[in-house]
C-alpha cells in the first residue's frame, strides 16, 4: 500500500495518466460513430426480428380461428410440451436429491464430476427452452379462442340488430 501511495506523489505516474488519458480520448472519438453505428444495425436487426416474429404469430392465431382441427394439433402440442416440461423437472428433482449431496466427495480430476455438471446444466436448458415453448403455444391458444369468441359475439350482435329492425 505504501508503494501504491509513493507512486501517486511520483510526477512519473500523473504524466503517464493524463498522457493515457489524452490518448483515449483521441481513440475514442474515432471508434466513437463505428459503435454507434453497430449498436444502431443491432437494435435495427433486433426490431426487425421482433416484427417478423409477431407477424408469425398473428398469422398462427388468424390460422387457427374457427379451424377447431388445427385448434386441437395446437393443443396437443402444448400438452406434448408441458409433458416435456415435467419430465425435465423430475431430472433436476432426480439429480438434486441423488448427485448434489455428493459434490464435495467428487474428485474433480474424474470424469464423474464434468458428466454431473453436464446432465444438470442439459435439465435446465432444456427446461427453460420447453417452459418458454409451452408458454408460447399456450399464448396462441388462448389467443385463437379468444379471438373466435369475440368474432362470434360480434356475429351474434349484428344478426341480433337486423333480426330487430
Amino acid at each position: 500500500m505504501d508503494e501504491f501511495y509513493n507512486n501517486l506523489r511520483s510526477p512519473s505516474w500523473w504524466i503517464t495518466a493524463i498522457i493515457l488519458a489524452i490518448i483515449l480520448g483521441v481513440v475514442s472519438s474515432y471508434f466513437r460513430d463505428f459503435i454507434d453505428a453497430f449498436l444502431s444495425s443491432i437494435s435495427k436487426a433486433w426490431s426487425k426480428r421482433t416484427a417478423k416474429k409477431r407477424q408469425e404469430r398473428r398469422n398462427i392465431i388468424k390460422s387457427l380461428i374457427g379451424n377447431k382441427e388445427a385448434q386441437l394439433e395446437m393443443t396437443q402440442e402444448e400438452f406434448r410440451s408441458r409433458t416435456n416440461l415435467i419430465y425435465y423437472l423430475i431430472g433436476i428433482l432426480y439429480f438434486s436429491l441423488g448427485i448434489m449431496p455428493k459434490m464435495g466427495e467428487f474428485d474433480y480430476r474424474s470424469i464423474e464430476t464434468p458428466t454431473a455438471i453436464f446432465m444438470f446444466l442439459f435439465f435446465v436448458i432444456g427446461l427453460s427452452s420447453t417452459y418458454s415453448n409451452t408458454l408460447n403455444l399456450m399464448g396462441i391458444v388462448k389467443a385463437a379462442k379468444e379471438e373466435e369468441r369475440e368474432l362470434e359475439e360480434i356475429k351474434k350482435a349484428g344478426t341480433g340488430n337486423a333480426s330487430v329492425e
